[in-house]
């Protein structure tokens, strides 16, 4: 009984591979998409504690214009900070979708592939499976074919004994 061999063994492997850093390359974008989603986070959290601190300041206590103007100043580059956070963080997970829907593309292909090569492989069972029982049939054939021999030997045998 000789191995089963996919015809397009090759290109599976191809293919395996080219799954493989579509996969890695999906990894690291998304974990720079995280990364730059919890940047916004924390930029926001800082707008919010300056503001806090500028309420208080403004709660509370005699009015210094220069200490307000600037926590106002403050607050303004925070939330241009924060701005800017959120558009490399739309950006990441941009990039990151887009990384992630070819690995998609490649998982399909590699899987079609794999669909090609177990209904090959259940081809050639079949056909093995066939190829023995042909062998078996065979045999069981010669062996018939013995036995009724010997029987009809064994007839005339008889019957010339008998006579």
């Amino acid at each position: 009984m000789k191995r089963f061999a996919f015809r397009l063994q090759r290109l599976a492997r191809v293919r395996a591979i080219e799954e493989q850093v579509a996969r890695e390359s999906w990894a690291f974008a998304e974990r720079g998409a995280r990364s730059a989603e919890e940047c916004a986070v924390s930029a926001l959290a800082d707008v919010h504690a300056a503001r806090a601190t500028l309420r208080g300041s403004l709660a509370g206590g005699p009015l210094v214009p220069a200490e307000l103007l600037q926590r106002q100043s403050l607050c303004d580059a925070l939330v241009a900070r924060r701005g800017l956070a959120l558009q490399r963080a739309r950006a990441a997970r941009a990039k990151a979708e887009v990384e992630r829907a070819l690995w998609l593309s490649h998982k399909r292909r590699l899987e079609g592939l794999e669909r090609i090569e177990r209904r090959d492989h259940e081809a050639w069972l079949l056909a093995e499976n066939a190829s023995a029982a042909g062998e078996i049939d065979a045999v069981a054939a010669v062996r018939a074919a013995r036995k009724a021999h010997r029987e009809s030997v064994e007839n005339t045998s008889r019957s010339r004994s008998i006579e």
